[in-house]
């Protein structure tokens, strides 16, 4: 499953980009020369920020678990309180009292948990993929994650990850794109189906009058049917909720290596997310259906029920998707059973 990340340098790990990971592995001087040639050839869409444990040790034996909370607005998640303009204002002293991170501060959650907490800052909304204008997922991955461990939180193993909205759709992505270097996910009210406008609303209510799930092999089979005129119409529902799948709101589509429901659907993440049977007890994947995507987020709980073991954290579908709120004490609760 995941692995300890102090000790990188031993893994194989097929996904190229990934082999950047292990920067914080190499010679100091390599690990400069690295760092000139990324700094400058990627745009820096984030910045971080790092709660530790007042007992933290970078030679402890046993690594620490990090928790990474992801807003899904621009800043550390301000722009819901303030408007987008006022964040970049905002003293640097004020900010620290914001996000998630200080959320989790004020819970001592980072001491009650012996965990590390990091807080991340986008420069706009995110879906935390790379689009034609947004780079986050490959400077993430490329640079943020590799500095991060190599040079500030050293002695971290497990690895995971919380989201809401738009940055709970980026944090599925993430844990099915890269299952061995994430341990576990919250996912609270990701819009499935994608950013909002007239046309896309239109076919979404359509859509959530539409059928159970089918998985690929469903719909092949299906094709091979001779068709009704109610069967080509559902087929079409069907075949365009694989399109349909992260369109956000800039109007930029993902290519499919980004579309949750096909990740959870190949080989290696069923293999992954539901063969283990540990995972009946501790599962990868937690979904909190909200106030605005609750109904795809539980279309998506169906769709992958087959193929990904997940918990369903109830009680939260009259609540706004915010930084803070609630549904982040769940979330909490959730993540300490096996961090």
């Amino acid at each position: 499953m995941t692995y300890d990340h102090r000790f990188e340098h031993n893994r194989k790990v097929e996904d190229l980009r990934m082999n950047q990971i292990q920067i914080n592995q190499v010679l100091m001087e390599n690990q400069a020369t690295a760092r000139f040639a990324m700094e400058n050839n990627l745009v820096k869409p984030i910045s971080r920020r790092v709660l530790f444990p007042d007992t933290y040790d970078e030679k402890r034996e046993k690594p620490y678990p990090m928790v990474i909370c992801v807003p899904g607005q621009p800043g550390y998640g301000l722009d819901e309180l303030f408007g987008e303009d006022d964040f970049y204002g905002l003293a640097s002293e004020y900010l620290e009292y914001e996000g998630m991170v200080s959320a989790l501060k004020e819970l001592d959650y980072h001491n009650e948990n012996d965990c590390v907490i990091c807080d991340l800052c986008f420069n706009t909304h995110t879906w935390m993929n790379d689009s034609i204008s947004r780079n986050h997922e490959s400077y993430f991955i490329n640079k943020l994650l590799p500095e991060l461990l190599g040079e500030e939180a050293i002695n971290v193993g497990r690895i995971s990850l919380i989201g809401y909205g738009t940055s709970g759709y980026g944090v599925l992505s993430l844990l099915y794109r890269h299952p061995d270097v994430f341990h576990r996910a919250v996912s609270a009210d990701a819009p499935i189906w994608g950013g909002s406008n007239e046309g896309r609303d239109i076919v979404r209510e359509g859509y959530l009058e539409a059928s159970n799930y089918q998985s690929p092999e469903d719909m092949k089979k299906m094709n091979e049917l001779s068709d009704t005129e109610e069967e080509k119409n559902e087929k079409k529902r069907r075949r365009a909720l694989r399109y349909y799948d992260a369109f956000p709101d800039c109007g930029e589509s993902f290519p499919d290596e980004y579309k949750v429901l096909l990740l959870a659907h190949s080989s290696k993440n069923i293999e992954q997310f539901s063969e283990d049977p540990k995972l009946e007890l501790h599962p990868r994947l937690a979904l909190i259906p909200m106030k605005n995507f609750g109904r795809e987020v539980e279309w998506l709980s169906d769709a992958i029920s087959k193929v990904t073991t997940h918990d369903v954290l109830t009680g939260h579908e009259d609540e706004e998707a915010e930084v803070v709120g609630p549904w982040l004490l769940t979330a909490l609760d959730w993540l300490k059973q096996d961090l």
